[in-house]
């Protein structure tokens, strides 16, 4: 989750209720002297963790609820993960509706930067379906102004990982070639 990262990195406020034993409840962290402000959403379906259906809304209604954005504004997201099990038909329409949001979004703030976090290697049979649904995403969001597809394929082939939630150590890697990024 780059939001705590970050936040913990920078000394970042948390604002809201607390949500550490919820862990995809929506999160807020702030800095007004660093004008820092990130927004952590947990996706929709099929994520199955406690909580009602207000801590898990899908990618493209939180999209469509964005009402303020601009050049200053990264939003980063990532589904695949949790969808390796089902029939990349599922997966596709997913993406599709995602795509559409993300035009709509655009539309409204075109100086809004998107960024698709790619999918990490899994040490299982399943794992070429992660490397085909990051050509998926590829394809789906091509000649898209201002998607980004930030892809840790290969970095993520040297830490070999039986789980799809890979170690902090790891996580904060990533982290760091995503904020190295932002901050360019």
């Amino acid at each position: 989750m780059y939001s705590v990262l970050l936040g913990e990195r920078l000394n970042l406020r948390s604002v809201g209720p607390d949500s550490h034993h919820i862990w995809q409840n929506p999160k807020t962290i702030y800095s007004f002297g660093l004008n820092i402000t990130t927004y952590y959403r947990a996706h929709g379906p099929p994520l199955q963790n406690p909580g009602g259906p207000e801590t898990r809304p899908y990618i493209s209604d939180s999209l469509d609820g964005i009402r303020v954005a601009g050049k200053d504004t990264f939003i980063i997201f990532n589904i695949g993960a949790h969808l390796h099990k089902f029939h990349p038909s599922i997966f596709i329409h997913r993406m599709q509706g995602i795509r559409d949001a993300v035009l709509r979004l655009l539309n409204r703030f075109p100086e809004t930067r998107i960024i698709y976090r790619g999918l990490s290697v899994l040490s299982t049979p399943l794992d070429w379906y992660f490397y085909r649904y990051d050509v998926i995403v590829r394809v789906i969001f091509k000649d898209i102004e201002n998607f980004m597809f930030l892809d840790f394929w290969d970095l993520t082939t040297v830490v070999p990982q039986n789980d799809i939630h890979p170690p902090a150590y790891f996580t904060e890697l990533k982290s760091l070639v995503l904020f190295d990024y932002l901050c360019s």
